[in-house]
């Protein structure tokens, strides 16, 4: 089975975008949904393992909702989903999550998937 989770480093820039595309939080059955307004920016990188990583960048408003939410439940397990589609499961919440987040452990046909996902809908 392979484990999901969220890095945050920097890392070099494969492909950018514009993303309008919804993204789902959920811890214990409570979601927060950040709307296509909410979804400034999504871009495609590789980390320091050559995997790649999708970072997105959340507007202030909906990162300051984000953080409290993810504030509450520390310790907990989160799934994450891009446009209805599950990017992770079961990650760990370790501290706040704020406007700025990346996705890792996706195989690079996951990746590529979600990122044409998150182009179609900017298109929309």
């Amino acid at each position: 089975m392979q484990k999901f989770g969220l890095l945050f480093v920097g890392v070099l820039c494969y492909q950018s975008l514009v993303a309008q595309a919804d993204i789902a939080f959920r811890v214990n059955g409570e979601d927060l949904v950040a709307s296509n307004d909410d979804v400034l920016f999504a871009e495609l990188n590789k980390d320091s393992f050559n995997s790649p990583v999708i970072d997105i960048e959340l507007s202030d408003e909906f990162g300051k909702k984000l953080a409290r939410f993810t504030g509450r439940y520390i310790g907990q397990r989160m799934s994450i989903s891009i446009d209805g589609t599950l990017v992770s499961a079961g990650t760990k919440i370790r501290e706040k999550i704020g406007h700025k987040l990346s996705v890792t452990g996706l195989s690079e046909q996951e990746a590529s998937r979600i990122l044409q996902s998150l182009l179609l809908a900017s298109e929309s």
